[in-house]
């Protein structure tokens, strides 16, 4: 994962500005606002387009069909592979905030995989 994208996750997790939320990667809330899985934080904070609740990035669709988990494509693009984004998906759902989560991914997660220019 690219050093600079992941440094982006971990500081928008820590900083009390998203609301958590469970089995979707974003969820609106019936003040307007709207509260994130740790993988929507990710996407949020990569500049995701939400294109009838479908977060898009350079035409790239970064939500798996059916499902609240990122797409492979994107995957591919941010540098994690299915079990991580998996794992982090069930800390998220099972209760751990996002700082635990936030702690998680910068001890666990290698930053060294540059994005591609235009990429987050």
């Amino acid at each position: 994962m690219d050093a600079n994208l992941k440094a982006r996750w971990v500081k928008a997790l820590r900083s009390k500005r998203y609301r958590q939320a469970s089995g979707n990667l974003r969820e609106k809330q019936s003040n307007k606002r709207y509260s994130y899985c740790c993988l929507g934080v990710l996407c949020h904070t990569m500049g995701v387009k939400w294109k009838t609740g479908v977060p898009v990035l350079n035409d790239t669709i970064m939500e798996a069909q059916g499902e609240a988990y990122l797409s492979y494509d994107a995957l591919k693009m941010v540098g994690l592979d299915d079990d991580t984004q998996r794992q982090l998906a069930t800390m998220n759902d099972e209760g751990y905030t996002f700082r635990d989560i936030a702690d998680h991914i910068e001890n666990t997660i290698r930053a060294d995989q540059p994005l591609a220019p235009g990429e987050g």
